[in-house]
């Protein structure tokens, strides 16, 4: 322990630092560790403790200093410990808050998914309605109605378009090549409403035959002038 004091006192003398304290092994001990630590980064505390000690008139006065700045530096260990623990878990927090709010935005995204595939599901139900057909033995007879039509158009609704495709479908199972007769629900009782209905009953027979039945067994039923007039 000797030697070790020599040695420090030595190296005191050759950086030009001052030698007039009064050191002893645990005063070398705790100047080691201040300065080996880098003294700029210390507390004001320890800062104090160190020129104290650096100034001891006697032993006793040596190591009291001495194990204060130990026990300062210890301190000073523990709380930089603290603040890298501190520093962790605040970047655990904000990855935790991170993974949670990308968690959110997930889920959000999926019900939104959700939400758009019912509505559209929503959109492309359709009411399945039926048609108002006869059956005789060699033919169909389909009663064109109004409600089968958009409002003021010539166009099917969406759902006995469906409704047609259905008649036919079952047709083409049974291998059934019948006559389909198409006529009128009712007239009205003017020229516009007859005009109206006829060219429905035309509409209806281009869509079946736009839907593959041949032409020749898409028949219209003829109506004469009285039963024009009576509706």
């Amino acid at each position: 322990m000797k030697s070790s004091l020599w040695i420090f006192l030595v190296l005191l003398s050759l950086t030009g630092c001052s030698t007039k304290g009064v050191y002893t092994p645990l005063s070398i001990e705790a100047i080691s560790e201040f300065e080996a630590q880098g003294g700029e980064k210390h507390s004001t505390s320890s800062k104090r403790l160190y020129h104290l000690l650096k100034n001891a008139h006697s032993k006793e006065e040596a190591d009291h200093y001495a194990y204060l700045l130990k026990k300062e530096l210890e301190i000073e260990n523990y709380e930089q410990k603290i603040a890298i623990l501190r520093k962790k878990i605040a970047l655990l927090q904000k990855r935790k808050q991170d993974l949670k709010r990308a968690t959110l935005l997930n889920t959000i995204s999926e019900d939104s998914e959700i939400d758009r595939s019912e509505e559209a599901e929503e959109r492309g139900r359709v009411e399945e309605v039926t048609l108002d057909i006869k059956k005789s033995i060699d033919a169909y007879t389909i009663t064109v109605k109004e409600d089968y039509f958009k409002p003021e158009s010539f166009d099917l609704k969406r759902e006995y378009l469906h409704a047609l495709d259905r008649f036919i479908a079952m047709l083409r199972e049974q291998d059934n090549d019948a006559t389909i007769v198409l006529k009128v629900d009712r007239f009205g009782d003017s020229l516009d409403s007859i005009d109206k209905a006829i060219k429905r009953v035309n509409q209806m027979k281009r869509v079946l035959i736009e839907k593959g039945i041949d032409p020749s067994r898409v028949k219209i039923k003829r109506y004469n002038i009285n039963d024009l007039i009576k509706g």
